[in-house]
């Protein structure tokens, strides 16, 4: 009965491994979609995720990547945008953690090449998967 379920949650990369080049994917694409100036990332290496809270994951743990975005957007829809993108194509479960934006310039000038907002964006990503150094065998 649970089985579908537990398919669905590997094919939807929240199971298993992670998939860094599905999100990488996905941010080159939302950048060439919404015409982004400016995107660079760094993605820090994954970690046990220890909640605040009480969990009993039996023989699974959590486990989160925190991926850094610096964002030079033309206008705060971008924003909104890239991570609607994410959300829709990339493998995996994300949360904002922290979002901070900053106008780069007091003249409100248009140059599709120049952005005119800096956003410097936390992201983490969570999988689930087994302890230690088993493989989930579907």
């Amino acid at each position: 009965e649970s089985y579908p379920k537990f398919l669905k949650l590997h094919k939807d990369g929240i199971l298993g491994q992670e998939h860094r080049l599905s999100w990488l994917e996905a941010l080159r694409h939302a950048g060439e979609r919404i015409k982004l100036p400016e995107i660079s990332y760094r993605i820090k290496s994954r970690d046990v995720y220890v909640p605040e809270f009480k969990v009993d994951l039996g023989a699974y743990n959590i486990y989160v990547s925190e991926m850094n975005l610096t964002l030079g957007l033309l206008h705060e829809g971008d924003l909104m945008g890239i991570l609607e993108i994410l959300n829709r194509d990339a493998e995996g479960l994300y949360s904002v953690s922290k979002c901070e934006a900053r106008r780069t310039n007091e003249q409100l000038t248009i140059d599709v090449n120049r952005p005119t907002i800096k956003a410097d964006c936390s992201l983490n990503w969570y999988t689930v998967d087994l302890k230690g150094d088993r493989k989930l065998q579907l």
